[in-house]
């Protein structure tokens, strides 16, 4: 679907089992490119450049569920000139994401992407639909990176935050 809608497609695969299945599936598609690597470590600014041109852009994946939060932290704290992102995560980490204030899921996390962005679940995804069948539900999120963000030492920000959050029950 991303293929036959937007106009270039540029994805990050680590696993090197299916970069043939992929090149063999999307053999069809001009607009699409598959670069073999870890998105912790590949220069995204550098992709974006030199493969999209001027954004906006929109990141759309299904993330290991092991580096969710790392891989969302790198994609909202560069200034990659992203609009917005939509992944599929573990069901507890969307909820916790989108948590309210006062809620027993909401946590550093929760301030911390909030910060950056406006989240909101997209669509819950049960295990039943997998195969192999997880341990786990999943849930389509949708991060829209807001356009100003707050004038503060962010640092210190978050800082402030994650000790806040490190002993809750003090």
């Amino acid at each position: 679907e991303l293929a036959l809608n937007a106009k270039n497609v540029v994805a990050v695969e680590l696993d090197e089992k299916l970069l043939p299945i992929l090149a063999e599936t999307l053999k069809d598609y001009e607009n699409v490119e598959i670069i073999h690597g870890d998105i912790l470590k590949v220069d995204i600014e550098s992709i974006i450049e030199e493969k999209l041109g001027e954004g906006p852009i929109k990141v759309v994946a299904n993330l290991p569920y092991y580096v969710t939060t790392p891989i969302i932290a790198r994609l909202i704290e560069e200034d990659l000139n992203i609009e917005s992102i939509t992944v599929m995560v573990q069901k507890e980490v969307a909820q916790r994401i989108v948590a309210g204030p006062g809620s027993k899921q909401y946590g550093s996390l929760t301030v911390f992407v909030n910060f950056f962005t406006q989240p909101q679940i997209v669509i819950e995804v049960p295990k039943t639909v997998f195969m192999p069948q997880p341990k786990v539900d999943s849930a389509v999120i949708r991060l829209d990176l807001k356009k100003e963000l707050p004038d503060v030492d962010r640092k210190v920000f978050f800082k402030v935050v994650k000790a806040a959050f490190g002993k809750r029950r003090k």
